[in-house]
């Protein structure tokens, strides 16, 4: 078992999104307009220590993280389909650890392309290890 740590979880996207739709461009580089289609970027946006763990001895072995996930589709017909399709394989990585979904919202554009937005969340305790 791993330990909980940004490339670690990244990987876990990554692999269920590439089983889903193979060649999807997968990063935590954040391109505005991203260079190849189907694009999923995801990255950790926060980390804290929620003040009901906070210790005498300031002990911050408790942490709450927060990833974003941008998904990028260009399809001329399917963009959407397509969004939400990678979506749920991102959705299934994050369950098995545990995240939870506090956000998810399309974003209005005048992009050539359909971005569709969601945040998860989770307290990670310094001891545990990623399910296998």
């Amino acid at each position: 078992m791993s330990a909980y740590t940004n490339n670690a979880i990244y990987t876990r996207i990554r692999t269920s999104v590439l089983a889903e739709v193979p060649g999807t461009n997968c990063t935590q580089t954040y391109e505005a307009s991203p260079s190849k289609f189907p694009c999923v970027f995801a990255r950790e946006i926060g980390r804290l220590t929620p003040p009901s763990t906070v210790t005498v001895a300031n002990s911050q072995e408790i942490y709450e993280t927060t990833w974003e996930v941008q998904i990028f589709s260009n399809l001329n017909t399917g963009a959407k389909e397509q969004a939400y399709k990678l979506m749920d394989a991102v959705k299934s990585a994050l369950r098995t650890l545990y995240f939870v979904e506090t956000f998810e919202n399309p974003i209005d554009g005048s992009n050539s392309y359909y971005t569709l937005v969601a945040r998860f969340r989770r307290i990670i305790g310094s001891g545990e290890s990623m399910p296998t």
